[in-house]
């Protein structure tokens, strides 16, 4: 779901991350804003750290004009503990998909996708795709 990136010129890319994790955004944060080689503008990484507050969080920045051209999303904010109407993942892609209905997001995330009640098919609908890491 959402479009593709599209690289045109030399624009410089930006990318909201959404993780409950700050950690597991830093280490990556290099590689995304250096870009492949062949691609010389990279990306800027805005990120949004899971919390509490996280439903306000991106209401607000779904009101922006700050607008990304990916969303990086964990799946499950194991960190926060109790969120609001259990979100996860994707409960807050569906939601941005409302104003951003074109922009890809896709999940990064230490769930296993096999494993049981980890993910349905509701959840892997709204991802243009879900990464593993561990």
């Amino acid at each position: 779901r959402g479009g593709c990136v599209a690289v045109t010129g030399s624009r410089k890319l930006r990318f909201l991350w959404i993780d409950d994790d700050d950690s597991k955004i830093e280490s990556y944060r290099a590689v995304l804003e250096t870009g492949p080689a062949s691609f010389r503008s990279g990306a800027t990484v805005e990120a949004l750290l899971a919390k509490k507050t996280l439903l306000d969080d991106v209401l607000e920045k779904a009101r922006s004009a700050n607008r990304p051209d990916l969303v990086i999303i964990d799946h499950i904010f194991s960190k926060v503990g109790n969120l609001p109407l259990k979100l996860r993942g994707s409960s807050i892609a569906h939601l941005l998909r409302q104003v951003w209905d074109d922009v890809p997001m896709i999940c990064v995330t230490a769930a296993l996708l096999d494993a049981p009640r980890a993910f349905d098919q509701e959840d892997l609908s709204e991802y243009a795709c879900v990464v593993e890491y561990s």
